[in-house]
């Protein structure tokens, strides 16, 4: 996660879509050579095509690449050779550098006189295979663009700008700062390329002021950071998708409303150490776990701490935005009202909306061809990101939920290729002189109180009963 938030800070220097072999000169060899079809193999099932393989693709897990290059070879091991029935390997075939912790890490020369003679998993872009040495040309890549070594890069972007005291590649000056199980803990293991795909050393402290960071766009700009926390692939499980280098965990268990939510969490372990961190961009909130010894408990600890406190945060927030935005807002000139409450519902529900004596929810209903359908229209306004000192902009989503015998809204989902979401693109879509129908503005007073909403279809800016309102222009 470090290597990629140094590769966006690069800014202009570096784009996603390049190919690596731009910024990795012994890449640009293998593939200058493949092109020519010397020395090097043009044969895709042997070599990795590298030509093809973008930066994007080693952050998102898309390159195609394998896993690692020695880290957990098991060729030191004769006898375990022998009991899966495997050849016997020449010295020339077991890897002398980086295997464990007994090791010198492998050079940089070491790292490509190898692993690019290593067999590619899947063509890029296939499907995500989850790759360590992919960071590790990452790091290459950033060593390339800033002339420093990565140790220094990142240092000099990251860690002194976030104040990380207790943050580094090499181990921490005093080992009292840290916990040190017994057994090959791999505590003071020098891993040297391999730093940049997971070998660092830091505090709860530090990794929760990365998370800050990141959330509050403290490094980044907050377009950079929407765009960084999003998917970029998919796996086999329809909870689970991949980013750069997010593993991003999909519920709908965590609130009352069943709310699709999206976790992006990153897991690292080496040796006897495990770490993980969670960012819940819905709430603004973060939760880290780093873990030392055997069998490492974060995500089992991490689950009962997010399952135990998301729903809190839920009803504290539900509470706040009733108190911020729940209400009458009125014209009484113009016999004009808007209501709007916060119940056990998604975002905030209007649960009426009049203009000019016209009842708008049922005039909405009847013009979105709904009006013969039996239900309940159901009015919720969700927040754009979009907003001012004075003003913050929200989106309406009409829908019309069938009710059982007794009243009440059901929604019962939809059936396959009968398109279960259908608002994401229905969105804007009436409009009168250039205003949408779900276009909605709260006005706000000079302490960040709501005053008004502005129902911008209608043209009128109606005053929250009880709140002194002065237009905004």
């Amino acid at each position: 996660m470090v290597t990629v938030f140094g590769i966006l800070l690069q800014g202009k220097r570096v784009h996603f879509d390049d190919p690596v072999t731009k910024y990795v000169p012994e890449l640009a060899a293998i593939a200058e050579a493949q092109h020519n079809k010397t020395k090097w193999e043009d044969d895709e099932v042997a070599i990795a095509k590298w030509s093809q393989i973008t930066v994007g693709a080693l952050a998102g897990h898309l390159a195609g690449i394998g896993r690692s290059y020695t880290t957990g070879d098991l060729s030191g091991s004769d006898s375990l050779g022998e009991n899966f029935g495997l050849p016997k390997l020449n010295l020339s075939q077991i890897p002398s550098c980086g295997k464990d912790s007994t090791q010198a890490p492998c050079t940089r020369e070491d790292f490509f006189n190898g692993f690019t003679k290593r067999h590619p998993v899947y063509a890029p872009f296939t499907t995500p295979v989850y790759s360590n040495t992919a960071f590790q040309i990452l790091g290459y890549v950033i060593e390339n663009v800033t002339g420093e070594p990565y140790e220094v890069a990142v240092e000099h972007n990251i860690f002194k700008p976030l104040d990380l005291s207790r943050t580094s590649l090499k181990p921490p000056k005093k080992s009292s700062w840290g916990v040190i199980p017994v057994g090959d803990s791999w505590w003071d293991t020098d891993q040297g390329g391999q730093s940049s795909a997971g070998g660092i050393y830091t505090s709860t402290k530090d990794l929760s002021n990365i998370a800050r960071a990141i959330l509050k766009s403290t490094l980044l700009s907050p377009t950079q950071t929407k765009e960084w926390l999003k998917p970029d692939t998919h796996t086999a499980s329809l909870e689970f998708s991949v980013g750069k280098p997010w593993e991003i965990i999909r519920v709908n268990s965590l609130t009352t409303d069943h709310r699709v939510m999206d976790l992006y969490t990153k897991n690292g372990a080496i040796g006897l150490y495990g770490s993980l961190l969670v960012l819940v961009p819905d709430y603004d909130v973060a939760l880290t776990v780093l873990a030392a010894g055997p069998a490492g408990p974060e995500n089992q600890l991490a689950s009962m701490i997010m399952e135990a406190f998301l729903p809190v945060i839920e009803k504290v927030a539900k509470e706040q935005a009733a108190t911020l935005y729940g209400g009458s807002y009125a014209s009484h000139s113009s016999h004009s009202v808007v209501n709007v409450t916060v119940d056990e519902g998604p975002g905030l529900h209007v649960n009426q909306w009049i203009s000019n004596g016209i009842d708008i929810l049922q005039a909405y209903k009847a013009f979105r061809g709904k009006d013969t359908e039996t239900g309940n229209a159901d009015f919720r306004l969700y927040p754009t990101g979009l907003k001012n000192a004075h003003e913050v902009s929200f989106r309406g989503i009409l829908q019309v939920l069938p009710v059982d015998d007794s009243g009440n809204s059901q929604n019962n989902g939809a059936k396959l290729l009968s398109d279960p979401c259908t608002n994401w693109f229905g969105m804007d879509g009436i409009q009168y002189g250039l205003n949408a129908a779900d276009d909605f503005l709260f006005h706000l007073d000079e302490s960040g109180l709501v005053i008004a909403v502005e129902p911008r279809i209608v043209r009128q800016t109606l005053r929250r009963e009880g709140a002194a309102f002065t237009a905004q222009t």
